[in-house]
């Protein structure tokens, strides 16, 4: 044998380039931006469920929240570069960046320069939630599943909140012990073990709370206010049932019987959910989360009702709170000592604003001010950011609300961005009627419910750009199957010429109805006239196509800036004068 058997195929010796190299990090890459959305879910769901802080607080060293927005974040950036698509309209960033460099800019017109880094960080949370929302909320099935995990999350906060009350797990986490009376003779330490459920000293108010943003009883409450319309966007979609398992026969078997009798689905999937949530504004004892279930009932039924009954009906239901004492105690009126405080802040913050008209006395500076907060997310807003940070916050509230408006009003009710849109709608407003008597102009759960609602006019946009370019093909295959269509009604008419009478009266009546059948004529035409009747069905139908995108038009454009900007100035000013007119009455 040859001695340079070892070296027979000295050419096939592997060689290096460059897409073999890159094959594996391209791979990667690919790999992460599929995962884009299924990162997102699982980022709002640490978000607002918080598993580490309560059961592995140690891994909190590592900033696992940071990590898992990062991937998020780059998986959100490859797939926004991929498909071309964003959730929120280019202004709503620009604003955004705005509003963050406001923050910055009130530091630094206060004194403390050094101070305008971490404000930007301290802000960072709710700057991360809106952008990664918006690079990932691009279709309606994106936004209704968020929406389900948003329901699933509050709901599982809420049970473990409860199950911290009465059984006292990690109740000094889930559950706010706040005084009820006057204590200052009570001997300390904890005066009925670790059970809060089993307090009956009336020494104590115990309400339930969250974790991380939620930790505060009213932006628990608040969250929940804005999640309960978010109920029906899942309920009543369940599939139906099919195939031959014992399941689907159940469900036909009682289909008729409950699903139309009570509507069973509402039932399980939002009416229980539904109870639920509003026990747990019951135990966070929040007053504006109250207010914020008054505003949904009173925008849910006020179309149907109109605004006397619905009136008289929110009425009854907040005597019913009273009766309740849904509040723990806490009085609601005018004349009690918290809303005396609050009016005495609003004053206060009308006269930071006075001294500070451009940029406020500073991010989160209102209590260098004056002892209580503003106890109003609008005031604050004005308070400690004067006109220049006002205007993109109130922008952001004013262009998420006509985007959902302008879905509302351009497609029909039974469409599913109609409905999601009307859902959001009501989210957003009982979540800003809490926020009317809570600091919370800067909270996490207000900037991830402006991205949620902003993107369902994205994502209709989309869709209806999708329809457009699949309009062309769908067109050709249609007039391929008419052209095939004439053609052979073409066919049968000649053959009936040649044939018998009464064959030539078949013969013609089938062509008629191959071609009405063909251009959607209700009246079929005799075959020998057929040409005409093609060109006048067609006329019809060009007709009833401009008639429909009259009423429904097909292309949503940028809502107009002078639009906006005029609602956003009417909204700052009517906000403040609204204050004011609150102080001088109290005052009075």
């Amino acid at each position: 044998m040859n001695a340079n058997t070892d070296t027979k195929y000295p050419s096939e010796a592997p060689r290096w380039n460059v897409r073999s190299v890159l094959d594996i990090p391209l791979f990667l890459l690919d790999t992460l931006r599929a995962a884009s959305f299924p990162l997102f879910l699982l980022y709002i769901v640490l978000s607002f469920l918080r598993p580490l802080d309560t059961f592995w607080p140690d891994l909190l060293a590592h900033r696992p929240m940071l990590w898992a927005w990062i991937f998020a974040f780059v998986a959100g950036v490859l797939n926004a570069l991929h498909r071309r698509r964003l959730g929120a309209r280019p202004i709503h960033f620009l604003l955004l960046v705005g509003f963050v460099v406001v923050i910055m800019l009130s530091m630094v017109a206060n004194g403390w320069t050094g101070g305008a880094l971490q404000a930007a960080g301290e802000f960072s949370a709710s700057t991360m939630i809106f952008v990664v929302a918006a690079l990932n909320l691009t279709s309606i099935e994106r936004i209704r599943l968020t929406c389900l995990a948003v329901v699933v999350t509050m709901m599982a906060t809420a049970v473990l909140s409860l199950y911290s009350f009465y059984t006292g797990f990690e109740w000094k986490t889930f559950v706010l012990q706040q005084s009820a009376t006057d204590i200052s003779g009570f001997p300390g330490g904890e005066p009925f073990g670790f059970v809060p459920a089993d307090d009956t000293s009336g020494l104590w108010l115990w309400r339930i709370r969250g974790a991380g943003f939620l930790n505060d009883p009213n932006d628990f409450a608040q969250m929940i206010v804005a999640t309960l319309p978010l109920l029906w966007a899942y309920a009543g979609l369940m599939p139906a049932a099919r195939g031959g398992t014992a399941m689907s026969a159940v469900q036909r078997l009682f289909r008729g019987v409950l699903d139309r009798i009570v509507g069973l689905r509402q039932v399980l999937f939002a009416g229980l959910p539904a109870a639920l949530l509003l026990f747990g504004i019951y135990m966070s004892h929040s007053r504006g989360a109250l207010l914020g279930v008054a505003s949904l009932l009173f925008f849910s039924v006020q179309k149907k009702l109109g605004n006397v009954r619905t009136a008289i009906l929110v009425g009854m239901g907040g005597l019913g709170v009273l009766a309740l004492n849904v509040a723990g105690g806490r009085a609601m009126s005018m004349k009690e000592s918290s809303a005396d405080d609050r009016i005495g802040a609003w004053g206060s913050a009308i006269q930071m604003f006075k001294s500070h008209p451009l940029l406020g006395v500073g991010y989160n500076n209102f209590l260098e001010h004056h002892h209580l907060t503003a106890h109003n997310s609008f005031v604050l807003c004005f308070a400690e950011l004067g006109l220049i940070g006002y205007f993109p916050w109130m922008a952001l509230l004013v262009l998420t609300y006509l985007s959902l408006k302008q879905v509302i009003d351009n497609r029909p009710e039974g469409d599913e961005h109609y409905r999601i849109a009307v859902l959001l709608r009501s989210a957003l407003l009982g979540y800003l009627t809490c926020a009317w008597f809570l600091s919370r102009s800067y909270s996490t759960g207000l900037f991830f419910l402006l991205a949620l609602c902003c993107s369902v006019s994205m994502s209709l946009r989309y869709q209806l750009a999708d329809e457009r370019r699949a309009a062309p093909i769908a067109a050709a295959r249609a007039r391929r199957g008419a052209a095939k269509s004439a053609a052979a009604a073409d066919a049968m008419a000649n053959a009936a010429a040649s044939a018998t009478p009464s064959a030539n009266t078949t013969a013609a009546s089938a062509a008629a109805t191959t071609i009405a059948t063909t251009f959607g004529d209700e009246e079929p035409r005799h075959a020998s006239t057929h040409p005409l009747a093609r060109a006048e069905l067609a006329s019809q139908a060009r007709q009833r196509a401009i008639r429909a995108s009259a009423r429904k038009p097909l292309v949503f454009g940028d809502i107009p800036t002078a639009q906006w900007v005029r609602w956003t100035l009417i909204g700052m000013f009517a906000t403040m004068a609204v204050v004011q007119v609150f102080v001088m009455v109290g005052r009075g």
